[in-house]
């Protein structure tokens, strides 16, 4: 296998959905329970491990409950959204994610019409990633979670003599 080009933005990371689920349940549960988690310790470590988890059963699912037992202040916190809802409020960060594609494309010196398919490698298991890459001519065939995982399952293939590009939007 031969990689022709790679491209990544190293200013857009996994945690930066999980902030804005953050930020998100924040402003909720200071609405719905009259707590401000920013201002114990404590409760913004739980929340944001609890946002981590959450954005991961959210990739999988259309929706999804957060609940958290203690929080703050003896009291137990609810909340919920839909991934579409995620997906707007993190619109901006979702189409960072073509920019490292269409480098990837230019470096490779390849025309698209000459490439099979694209493979994501990072957190790119978002059903809107595969979309937001469709929209710009992209035909994404896998999203890997792991680079190992990638270069084992596609060491050295060609399909029809026409080269596997890799987009590699690491996150």
């Amino acid at each position: 296998m031969k990689i022709l080009s790679h491209a990544f933005d190293s200013e857009l990371r996994g945690r930066d959905f999980a902030e804005v689920l953050f930020r998100h349940f924040a402003w909720n549960f200071k609405e719905q329970y009259n707590i401000d988690v920013y201002s114990n310790a404590r409760a913004f470590v739980s929340m944001r491990a609890a946002c981590e988890k959450f954005k991961i059963v959210l990739s999988a699912n259309m929706e999804a409950p957060l609940n958290i037992e203690f929080l703050m202040d003896e009291k137990d916190v609810r909340g919920f959204i839909r991934r579409e809802e995620f997906e707007k409020l993190s619109y901006d960060l979702l189409e960072k994610i073509s920019i490292p594609c269409q480098k990837a494309l230019l470096d490779s010196g390849l025309p698209l019409d000459n490439i099979h398919n694209i493979e994501l490698v990072g957190s790119c298991f978002w059903p809107l990633f595969v979309t937001l890459c469709a929209s710009v001519g992209y035909n994404v065939c896998h999203c890997w979670y792991n680079v190992c995982h990638c270069l084992i399952e596609l060491g050295g293939i060609e399909k029809d003599g026409t080269p596997i590009f890799a987009c590699l939007c690491c996150m």
